[in-house]
């Protein structure tokens, strides 16, 4: 990114409330829930995009050339897609849906600071009510309440 001076941008997705999924309808059910998103998730993002599990419920999407901006666009369009379509499992239609955060890498930034970003953005998106997307901003950061969110 920052070599050719081009737009890099970072989506950090997490299911809202899938504890509850695991709860409700167990471990194996839960697990077709988690391969359904990053079979979603996958579909929903170009070639070039690296798609990643980061842990538990959570999946980090890399997208070269895309600016915040874009990545806003892709990230609320993954939310629109799983929020219209209840995984079908087993007779089963679960309804699901995401939170993401969105952090551009600027200049001399390192993957652990863009991950950060990415990370209060989430954890803001939760903040706001789950299902929607933020993008990460400094004034997230002065807010107390939205350092990194426990795992």
């Amino acid at each position: 990114s920052r070599r050719y001076q081009r737009p890099l941008s970072l989506l950090f997705a997490d299911l809202d409330h899938f504890k509850r999924i695991n709860d409700t309808y167990g471990h194996l059910i839960g697990d077709e829930v988690l391969k359904w998103f990053a079979k979603t998730l996958q579909e929903s993002l170009r070639a070039a995009d690296v798609v990643g599990r980061y842990g538990g419920e959570e999946f980090c999407a890399i997208l070269p050339e895309a600016t915040a901006s874009q990545a806003r666009n892709v990230a609320e369009r993954i939310c629109r897609v799983v929020s219209e379509n209840p995984v079908e499992v087993r007779e089963l239609a679960i309804p699901i849906t995401v939170s993401i955060g969105v952090a551009e890498a600027q200049g001399e930034m390192d993957a652990r600071t863009l991950i950060h970003q990415a990370d209060v953005a989430l954890y803001s998106a939760k903040k706001a009510g789950r299902k929607c997307v933020k993008v990460y901003s400094k004034e997230l950061e002065i807010q107390p309440e939205n350092n990194l969110h426990a795992k």
